[in-house]
């Protein structure tokens, strides 16, 4: 596959070389936002009639960047082979899943299959790849700080109602959030390390604050789950590293502020996001904009993909009338515990498990959804359990494994440069934290941007990271 990448790339390369590296970087921003962008649209005018635009689009973006990320020719790498195999071995199932029953969302494994894999390949091989790695996920950076203004300039919130932020769905905002915590706390751990001066920390601090007020405004408990799990993991190493080198009390030092910055912000978040889009006066409904609210009737289980909705309408009011709303997550989470009659932990999940795991297959399903009881069902809310749905057992099967192995390479990048200057958390934080959140949430196709990130930190781990500086230092003994 690396002749095949290098091929591809080597006619770029003489003429990308003379190219100043601020320019790249500038080019490769615009490349990433505009996934954002496209995340956005997919999010808002919903998927199912324009799935082939988004890949016409998702593929442009993936030439745009391989080619401003273009300075040299890239080197032969070493793969790290557990975690190719897995890859690879997932895209041909999927591939020959779809050859003997075509996809409605086609396309997916073609990407997995060269797309991914080829940027990585540009990066990893290159002179820069943890600069371009800073680059990107200072994008995801400038995008949350981005949508943020315009949520808090125009885009409501209703008393009572869980919190979509600029999509329509708080669930799939909230995933959003957790990949954006990935980046805070990777940001948090590189200046743990460096032990960085607290102008350089507040701004990550508040920023950070920002991040979770907004998460908990959705309240989505897969977000919030996914995000407890992050910073446990993250505290509990972070925690063991600072023992041993006796530097506790920083460490104690620098969350207690965070936390403290956290909270002092949450009441100034709160105000602002109900006061200024009163001032501004100008609220931005979207036409498939909706309402979500919790339910009605304790006693009665829903689908979670069917979980009642209220349509909006122009202002912050709405023209029928809201069902009865429970007063947070808390309240629903203690409410379920305590009422034995109750679903609503799994929000009817467990019923979706059942119905999708009874039709697992080996050659897989066209769609992915399905009507179960008469009700249609999105997706199955877990991507192993989809994965198996709608490309077979086999690939089902792989994808676990792919995850498992993934979070290994993981850990092993997070050990080999933590010392290194470089944000060396972040692929942990990415593999680890969706690995979670898909646990009880489907998200799997690359344009939607959580999966785009998860996939893409993934393809950086399929090269050795430590085999590339070696080629390098042999390679600058030679000249």
């Amino acid at each position: 596959m690396q002749l095949l990448f290098r091929g591809l790339v080597s006619p770029m390369v003489a003429i990308m070389g003379r190219v100043t590296e601020k320019v790249r970087k500038w080019m490769m921003g615009f490349g990433f936002l505009a996934i954002f962008c496209l995340f956005c649209a997919v999010r808002i005018l919903r998927v199912n009639p324009w799935h082939r635009h988004y890949i016409a689009i998702l593929v442009a973006c993936f030439l745009w960047l391989v080619i401003w990320s273009l300075g040299g020719r890239p080197v032969k790498l070493k793969w790290n082979v557990p975690l190719a195999l897995s890859w690879y071995a997932l895209c041909a199932a999927m591939a020959l899943s779809s050859m003997e029953v075509p996809k409605k969302y086609f396309g997916v494994e073609a990407l997995l299959m060269v797309a991914f894999p080829l940027l990585a390949y540009v990066w990893q091989g290159g002179a820069m790849p943890e600069k371009w790695k800073e680059c990107f996920v200072g994008c995801i950076r400038l995008s949350f700080l981005g949508s943020s203004l315009y949520t808090f300039l125009f885009r409501p919130f209703t008393e009572g109602m869980r919190y979509s932020g600029f999509l329509i769905n708080p669930n799939m905002f909230g995933m959003y959030l957790v990949t954006v915590n990935c980046v805070y706390l990777s940001y948090l751990d590189k200046q743990l390390e460096e032990n960085k001066k607290m102008s350089v920390c507040w701004p990550v601090y508040i920023e950070l604050g920002l991040n979770v007020f907004l998460m908990y405004m959705t309240q989505s408990r897969t977000a919030l789950l996914s995000s407890v799990v992050l910073f446990c993991g993250w505290f509990v190493m972070r925690l063991r590293f600072s023992l041993v080198e006796k530097k506790q009390g920083l460490f104690v030092r620098r969350v207690g502020l965070a936390c403290v910055a956290i909270l002092c912000t949450f009441p100034v978040f709160y105000l602002g996001l109900r006061a200024i889009p009163q001032v501004v006066n100008h609220p931005v409904r979207y036409e498939k904009d909706a309402l979500f609210a919790g339910r009605a009737k304790p006693g009665r289980t829903a689908l979670a993909a069917s979980e009642p909705r209220t349509a909006a309408s122009g202002g912050l009011a709405c023209d029928v009338p809201a069902p009865v709303m429970e007063d947070s997550t808390l309240s629903r989470v203690w409410r379920a515990f305590t009422d034995p009659e109750n679903d609503d932990v799994s929000t009817g999940r467990i019923a979706i498990y059942g119905a999708y795991f009874r039709d697992v297959n080996l050659e897989g399903h066209r769609a992915v959804g399905q009507k179960i009881g008469g009700v249609p069902v999105a997706h199955a809310h877990d991507n192993a359990l989809q994965m198996a749905y709608t490309y077979g057992g086999v690939a089902g099967v792989l994808y676990l494994l792919l995850e498992i192995v993934g979070l290994y390479y993981a850990i092993r990048y997070y050990a080999r440069f933590r010392k290194k200057g470089v944000l060396a958390f972040f692929p942990l934080a990415v593999v680890g934290s969706f690995t979670v959140m898909t646990v009880t949430e489907c998200v799997f196709l690359p344009y939607v941007f959580p999966a785009f990130v998860f996939w893409f930190v993934m393809s950086w781990l399929l090269y050795d990271e430590g085999g590339r500086e070696a080629q390098r230092s042999n390679k600058r003994k030679k000249v």
